[in-house]
């Protein structure tokens, strides 16, 4: 299981083994949010549930994590397969993606 406090941030894996996982992927799928709802969403956890304080987190954000997201996710739009604008919902998107997920589940049975 993911825990937050063991991560190793200094790894340099992530950038390497991206084109491996691409090739044994069934669909890539991006999801695209605003600059301004993923530092929310990251601000409003991070001092919630982490018991982090406001500044650490823009610190840190403005440090690493916009940089990161920059180099390593960003450019991961251009070669998804389907591109999901999102900013609180899409359900369109969610029930085409669960449609398709049920319809792969059905023939692996089969």
């Amino acid at each position: 299981a993911y825990e937050i406090k063991e991560c190793d941030w200094s790894s340099d894996v992530c950038s390497s083994d991206l084109p491996v996982v691409r090739k044994v992927l069934d669909l890539a799928v991006y999801v695209d949010v605003s600059d301004d709802v993923r530092f929310i969403r990251r601000l409003r956890r991070d001092v919630s549930e982490r018991g982090r304080t406001v500044e650490s987190v823009i610190t840190q954000y403005l440090s690493s994590v916009k940089s990161m997201h920059d180099t390593y996710v960003a450019p991961q739009k251009f070669v998804a397969d389907i591109i999901v604008s999102w900013m609180d919902h899409n359900d369109r998107a969610v029930d085409m993606l669960a449609g398709m997920v049920t319809g792969w589940q059905t023939e692996s049975k089969s």
